[in-house]
């Protein structure tokens, strides 16, 4: 996935009201809502997980778990082997950008010329429009469990949740929402997500980095003077470590190739200009990972990570600013024996949340 929400029409456009002719044109898929949008095979990613493929997941993020890395801690903890961090799942999925059979992925030497083919798989609509940029906005996960070294990951049908046209800051298209489960090696369910995508035609230039709201309507829950402390927001309680990330270009590029995300938007300036970005920003793979990352700091290598929820990316994250993700433990529950935790998260770029909050359900111990 990529990331970022957009709402709101654009300074350019504010005076025209959204055409009902392009609304209607999506009309095709609102109506498939419900149903699925592939066939009902498994999609298997390319590859088994593999010790140097998590090792590039992790270098990014600077997390530091031995359960990715040492067999013998892992199998203490109760997995088989090295297990790979719950949310690479993405990763590990993600087509590649060429194999045997393919025509040359580059037509030509132009500086900014695009791969023939899209390496994410999720933006192909059955019934949509023509558009032609699209990034993730947001993401709920639940797992089961992670994969396991030498296990290949596989995924079931998208079954279409919602299509909502919308005029945004950034363009004219529409948010689409499906779930799907994974599972390991075609056999064992380990999971369930459901994401959101925006699919739109762009006006062209940088619009700023006001790209928030969701189609839903949902409100960021800030003060008056901007973000509430999460104490605020959701009450007392635990605070996590929180880290921070500075997001230089070498950052970004790093994080494309562990996360497979090779989408423009993200380590190429011109390109997300285009595409009503200020800059490259941080992809959803990268910020999600970020939100494990200080999970995984506070659950230690003996917690488990239950889900992920209203992972919703509101704002950019550019190239050249510094990313902080911010931790507070909102409830604790026994279920089924365990110690439950519900974490509440956000991201933050200064004072301006960029990512949630959204809340993850961790267990203790």
């Amino acid at each position: 996935m990529n990331g970022v929400t957009a709402s709101d029409k654009s300074p350019t456009a504010a005076s025209e009201a959204p055409s009902p002719s392009w609304m209607a044109e999506w009309q095709p898929v609102v109506e498939r809502v419900g149903s699925l949008l592939d066939e009902p095979d498994l999609r298997f990613g390319p590859d088994p997980v593999e010790l140097g493929a998590i090792r590039r997941w992790l270098e990014p993020l600077e997390f530091d778990c031995a359960l990715h890395r040492h067999p013998e801690v892992a199998r203490a903890h109760g997995w088989p082997d090295v297990i790979a961090p719950y949310t690479a799942v993405w990763a590990f999925l993600m087509p590649p950008v060429w194999q045997p059979g393919d025509p040359p992925t580059y037509g030509d030497a132009a500086r900014n010329t695009q791969p023939a083919q899209s390496s994410i798989a999720d933006d192909v609509i059955p019934g949509a429009p023509p558009t032609s940029a699209v990034f993730g906005t947001g993401i709920s996960m639940e797992f089961v469990r992670p994969l396991v070294v030498g296990e290949r990951v596989a995924v079931g049908p998208r079954r279409l949740v919602a299509c909502v046209p919308k005029q945004t800051r950034v363009g004219r298209g529409a948010f689409v929402t499906f779930d799907r489960e994974f599972f390991a090696d075609g056999v064992e369910r380990i999971g369930w997500a459901q994401a959101q995508i925006y699919l739109y035609n762009p006006y062209g230039g940088d619009v700023g980095n006001q790209a928030d709201g969701t189609p839903s309507g949902e409100q960021r829950r800030e003060g008056p003077d901007g973000p509430r402390p999460l104490a605020d927001v959701s009450g007392s309680g635990e605070q996590l470590a929180g880290a921070t990330y500075p997001l230089p270009v070498h950052r970004l590029i790093v994080a494309a190739g562990a996360t497979r995300d090779f989408s423009a938007i993200h380590h190429n300036d011109e390109v997300a200009r285009e595409r009503g970005a200020p800059a490259m920003y941080a992809n959803a793979g990268l910020l999600l990972g970020m939100w494990e990352r200080v999970l995984r700091d506070y659950i230690g290598p003996a917690g488990r990570i239950l889900a992920i929820r209203d992972f919703r990316m509101v704002r950019f994250s550019p190239v050249g600013s510094v990313a902080r993700v911010e931790g507070r433990v909102v409830d604790r529950m026994e279920r089924d024996g365990l110690d439950v935790a519900v974490v509440e998260l956000r991201t933050l770029v200064g004072d301006t949340v960029t990512v949630g909050p959204g809340r993850a359900e961790v267990t203790l111990g």
